[in-house]
Parts: structure tokens; sequence; C-alpha cells
């Protein structure tokens, strides 16, 4: 029950954290492409893999890991996103899954593997 409460609390300050800086980044870049969602999710990737790295508690982890970056991180808005480009017939739609998945990979290795 105690990791339950971990990850509720985690989640409620990862959401919250994802909509102001995505909201943010998409007002400054003003722009059809979403950066705000492709910076989180980086951004959010790479925390993941020094989480990862250094974290094997398991009440931390629930709320780190699992909690605030797993909320932080939500690909649902990725999805909806994607759609719309799509469906906006928008060629950017496949540059926008390349960096978001390709990108997340690469950043939650460069977060796990540049620290000792």
């Amino acid at each position: 029950m105690t990791e339950i409460l971990y990850v509720m609390i985690g989640g409620f300050f990862g959401a919250i954290a994802r909509f102001y800086l995505s909201t943010l980044i998409n007002r400054i870049t003003n722009s059809l492409f979403p950066y705000g969602t492709v910076i989180v999710n980086l951004l959010g990737c790479f925390l993941m893999g020094i989480v990862v790295h250094f974290l094997n508690w398991e009440n931390v982890s629930a709320l780190l890991a699992v909690g605030l970056l797993g909320a932080f991180t939500t690909f649902s808005s990725v999805q909806l996103e994607m759609v719309e480009l799509m469906m906006k017939k928008q060629k950017m739609a496949f540059i926008y899954l390349f960096v978001t998945y390709i990108g997340g990979i690469a950043f939650f290795m460069l977060g796990l593997k540049m620290l000792p």
C-alpha cells in the first residue's frame, strides 16, 4: 500500500510538471511541431536512465521512476499529436515519430551510462 501512495504522489507532480513545461515550450516555439512533448519526453527518458542507474530502493523507485517520471513522460500525448499530424498530412509526423522513439531510447541510455 505504501508503494501506491508513492506512485500517486510522484504521478501528481510529474503530470503537473509535464503540463507546465510542455505548454511553456510550445508557447515559446509557436510551431505546429509539438516541441514541448518531444523535449519533455527526451528529458524524462534521460532522467529515468539516471534514476535506474542509481536507485534500487523500492519506495524511491516507485516515487521517482514509476510516479514522477512515468507521469512526466506519458506517451499518450505523443500518440494524440502523431495522429493529428498524420490527419493533416504533415510530413513532419515521421520526424516526430523518429525523434520521440529513437531519441527516447538514446536519452535513456545516455542517462543510464553517463554516470559512474
